[in-house]
């Protein structure tokens, strides 16, 4: 029986799936399969698929059916006993599979995540720093989901995919949140605390469809009854519009965040601001050719974290 079945939903990001197909084709000391599931590509997706041959399994979706569709199609027709779970503009280190298969045995877990940073679309780390333990995980995924990298960290056991519904189509942003929240409910899961998978932060990114993110938490409490954390959640929304460039969303949703939390005005909201406008101002200087002042370099807690998943990145290209 294969070890690990890898299923990649893709739709016309043929440059990008490359690259993600080539971190899923380098993983060591695993047997896989790779199942490519085509949601109804209109650019030469189809053709690039076919270049690397018997190495992938392709199944093609003539007209598209969305995301969650794609993936519960993989997982239908995958024949290992682990599934795991790309997205195609994402990466993964060499070692993804095989210390997380590791980290499983060791723990008698059914599912596990690892650690992760955010790159541009040239490969620059933007953002990344430890995940949560499985305990501070279990105790706060119903109200933030916080396995980092979305769908692309993800491997669980086939067997506990035999749901009806794996991921839930009426649920474009939160579909995967809403499946970690039921695996948690069957059992903890296990983690590697190194830098495994690089979430590619670019305009195309669902992560970027703001009001749409913030629009799904509603269900999210319906369905489970945790209260979801909208302070945190709109910080979160904060940190993604600053970095692309949106600064009155990113100023809209740190005033969000402050309605209703005291200790986040009283501790965090005013550096907040005061951080997005002078990156704002840094931004202004160097559009109109100013030379900006010199600042000292901010120790960065995470660097060597970083760095970690620099190495693997780099070899990548």
């Amino acid at each position: 029986m294969t070890e690990v079945s890898v299923i990649i939903p893709t739709r016309n990001r043929s440059k990008l799936l490359e690259a993600s197909l080539r971190s899923v084709l380098w993983q060591r000391n695993v047997d896989l399969e790779t199942i490519v599931v085509d949601d109804g590509s209109t650019d030469d997706t189809p053709s690039v698929l076919r270049s690397l041959g018997d190495r992938i399994r392709v199944v093609r979706h003539d007209r598209s059916q969305g995301v969650s569709a794609a993936r519960n199609r993989g997982i239908a027709e995958a024949r290992g006993e682990w599934v795991a779970f790309l997205d195609d503009d994402d990466l993964w280190a060499p070692d993804k599979l095989e210390l997380q298969l590791q980290a499983l045995r060791r723990a008698d877990r059914r599912w596990a995540y690892a650690g992760a940073v955010e790159i541009t679309m040239d490969n620059q780390i933007l953002a990344g720093r430890p995940p949560a333990s499985p305990e501070t995980l279990m105790e706060e995924l119903p109200i933030r989901n916080i396995v980092p990298a979305g769908s692309s960290n993800v491997i669980v056991w086939k067997a506990w995919l035999s749901m009806a519904t794996v991921f839930d189509g009426s649920l474009y942003h939160s579909a995967d949140w809403d499946l970690w929240i039921r695996l948690a409910r069957r059992g903890a899961p296990a983690c590697v605390s190194k830098p495994l998978v690089a979430y590619r932060f670019h305009p195309g990114s669902a992560s970027l469809d703001l009001e749409g993110m913030f629009s799904e938490t509603d269900e999210i409490e319906r369905r489970y009854g945790g209260r979801v954390d909208r302070s945190g959640f709109n910080r979160h929304l904060a940190r993604l519009a600053k970095r692309a460039g949106w600064g009155r969303s990113a100023l809209r949703y740190y005033c969000r965040a402050a309605i209703g939390d005291r200790a986040y005005v009283m501790k965090e909201f005013v550096p907040d601001v005061w951080k997005l406008f002078s990156d704002v101002l840094r931004s202004r200087t160097y559009r109109f050719g100013i030379p900006r002042r010199r600042h000292s370099p901010r120790r960065d807690p995470h660097r060597l974290w970083k760095e970690e998943a620099r190495l693997w990145i780099d070899r990548l290209g």
